[in-house]
């Protein structure tokens, strides 16, 4: 195992008092006789519901500034940091579908029933462009509406991945281990993660992969805590979060895991845990809306950078 100097470069602190905050400081308080840290925590407070029940939908943007679209129905909302409002709906109703972008730039590709269809947003309406090349649902999509990336899904297990420029979809170099139902993240097509997912089909195996692409080519990376499907994920290749979801033993856990470049971290749950929900936002920050029954729930999360005192029990 690494010592904190071999991952850091320097020893832990010696300190007469907490040090200024600088997240990932460890230092030795002399004071008060603890070891603390520096890092990041955060919390889930109820947002405003949304306007249409829905499960298996997409999401773009930022917690004060989301979409919410598709799953199973055409409608589709917007999100404001407290409420939801319609606006245009998509051309045609899928469920378990990608979706990436901002507010007023979105993407929403593949999905049950037309596992091809490409549409895209440009803050009033939805115009259909190029399908994919593999036309699939259950999948999972990152990035803006220049530099986007679509992988995995269903029928089966696809380890498909392609690229979108803005205006058409290319293929690229596949997954590692072909899943549906996958989740990931990513800021641009070029960076992106895949992680979680269902691994079997039919049947009920939960996947605790976890993959980065560099543009190229997937490398396996370290692997979730819990595996599971179904769940909400958003951030990039370096911040991300993943949400709720099916968790073995056919349970809808309520638990939050946290990406930090390295390694996946338990953090605060969810209220609600569900399956078929979405999750948008930086990492930092998510909006997590809509979930299997189907339903309404919005959550928010906030993180934020405390100093805490290192417990070993």
């Amino acid at each position: 195992m690494a010592t904190y100097k071999e991952i850091h470069g320097v020893k832990v602190q010696y300190r007469d008092s907490d040090a200024t905050a600088i997240e990932g400081d460890v230092w030795y308080n002399a004071g008060t006789g603890k070891l603390k840290l520096y890092s990041a925590v955060g919390t889930w407070s109820s947002g405003g519901a949304m306007n249409t029940a829905r499960n298996g939908h997409a999401s773009a943007g930022t917690l004060t500034a989301g979409l919410a679209f598709s799953g199973p129905s055409v409608n589709c909302e917007t999100y404001d940091g407290s409420s939801w409002a319609e606006v245009g709906n998509v051309n045609e109703a899928r469920s378990h579908l990608g979706g990436f972008g901002t507010q007023t730039a979105a993407i929403c590709v593949g999905g049950t029933a037309n596992g091809g269809f490409t549409e895209k947003w440009d803050g009033t309406s939805w115009t259909e462009v190029g399908d994919l090349n593999t036309a699939r649902g259950q999948v999972n999509a990152n990035g803006t509406t220049t530099d986007g990336i679509v992988f995995g899904g269903s029928p089966g297990l696809k380890t498909e991945t392609e690229e979108y420029n803005g205006t058409s979809w290319a293929e690229q170099n596949d997954l590692n281990a072909g899943r549906r139902y996958i989740e990931g993240s990513g800021a641009t097509g070029q960076a992106a993660l895949a992680f979680g997912g269902n691994s079997s089909n039919p049947g009920s195996g939960y996947s605790a992969a976890n993959e980065s692409y560099d543009g190229t080519s997937w490398t396996e990376t370290a692997d979730l805590n819990s595996g599971r499907f179904g769940a909400g994920s958003c951030g990039t290749q370096t911040i991300a979060l993943l949400v709720s979801g099916h968790e073995s033993g056919d349970t809808e856990t309520l638990k939050v895991e946290s990406w930090d470049g390295s390694s996946w971290t338990e953090i605060a749950d969810v209220s609600n845990g569900s399956n078929g929900i979405s999750a948008t936002g930086t990492g930092q920050e998510a909006l997590r809306s809509g979930g299997n029954s189907p339903d309404t729930i919005t959550e928010e999360f906030s993180g934020v950078a405390a100093i805490q005192t290192v417990s070993f029990d």
